[in-house]
């Protein structure tokens, strides 16, 4: 969804999470996993947008994860690490921050040695190979790497809580360390937010296997005290893939474990929608009275059909895209041509 501002509903909806997040009472020592749920096509990417620009005004830590987009990797581990990183990176930070970040990158790598080992190679896109080779070989400190076996792995059970938890520790030392770094930028500002977000879209656009692996690892290893996963996804979608993969009925069921907090996305009036998606196309705009006129013929058909709000954007974006393209088609079979023409390749 293309237009600049956010339905009453939803911005009434995106200000009460903002109110949830700040609020000292909302318990986030384990870390908290929301879900955010709605159909496809009803906006809510951008949402996760407008939301992302609010938080970060709030002075929330704030990151962002689209699942879809790694989802060719066997596993989400090191693109969710890699992407992490490479955004903490990203932003203005002092040496002791870079060498907390130093630490993750160690410590995701140790995850990686002990549990997934021939995952390895897989943050060698986002840490540099030789930087990964570097990190694993000081991690080595002398034990197996490759040729310890599953077996091992299972029953050397404290050696592996110990490596989970230096890395959840290390991701908690980066959210004190720059909290307090930027803090220290801004003395006559109001406090830092130390709570970090971590926005997940496209994750109901995933392989099943990879979906619901991103649930799994975000369990396991990103239960962290104050990091905040919402997810942006289509429920039913998740649900239908948890019951094709296990062969059950109740998906919802399965999903509660994984979800502290589930929630709906607000869905906009469809006729208000489309007012706005007219005014916003006859802003400053010559269009002629026929032309307008279309407009409105669309807006009659649109308001009282089944089609979601992504295609009906799509729709008046397109009919705007043909008349614009074609200012000298100004006959009224001619201008009718192009809606018709469209009709049929839309819905036929």
């Amino acid at each position: 969804m293309e237009n600049n501002e956010l339905f009453i509903e939803r911005k009434n909806f995106m200000n009460g999470l903002i109110r949830l997040f700040k609020n000292d009472n909302f318990n986030t020592e384990n870390g908290k996993v929301i879900s955010i749920d709605g159909e496809w096509g009803i906006g809510k990417t951008f949402f996760k947008d407008k939301f992302k620009g609010e938080l970060e005004n709030e002075k929330f830590i704030v990151m962002e994860y689209n699942a879809w987009e790694n989802d060719y990797e066997e596993d989400p581990f090191p693109s969710l690490v890699g992407n992490m990183v490479s955004q903490m990176e990203s932003f203005n930070k002092s040496s002791d921050v870079e060498k907390v970040i130093n630490n993750i990158k160690t410590n995701s790598l140790k995850i990686l040695k002990e549990l997934m080992p021939v995952l390895v190679v897989g943050l060698a896109k986002y840490f540099g190979v030789e930087e990964v080779f570097k990190i694993f070989e000081e991690a080595k400190e002398g034990t197996k790497i490759i040729t310890k076996n599953i077996t091992e792995i299972i029953f050397d059970y404290n050696k592996k809580e110990k490596t989970i938890e230096d890395f959840k520790n290390s991701m908690s030392d980066f959210r004190i360390e720059y909290t307090q770094y930027k803090q220290s930028l801004e003395i006559d500002s109001p406090e830092r937010r130390s709570k970090v977000i971590i926005l997940i879209d496209e994750l109901d656009r995933c392989k099943p296997n990879y979906a619901l692996k991103v649930l799994e690892r975000i369990k396991h290893f990103f239960n962290i005290p104050d990091y905040i996963f919402v997810f942006l996804n289509n429920k039913k979608q998740i649900e239908s893939t948890v019951n094709s993969i296990y062969g059950i009925k109740n998906g919802d069921v399965y999903l509660e474990k994984f979800y502290d907090l589930e929630l709906n996305l607000p869905v906009p009036d469809k006729k208000e929608f489309i007012n706005m998606l007219i005014e916003n196309n006859f802003e400053n705009s010559d269009y002629d009275l026929f032309e307008r006129f279309l407009f409105d013929a669309f807006k009659f058909y649109f308001v009282d059909s089944d089609l979601s709000l992504r295609v009906i954007e799509k729709s008046f974006i397109y009919y705007k895209t043909i008349v614009d393209l074609k200012p000298n088609f100004r006959t009224f079979f001619e201008t009718l041509s192009f809606p018709l023409f469209f009709f049929e390749k839309i819905f036929n």
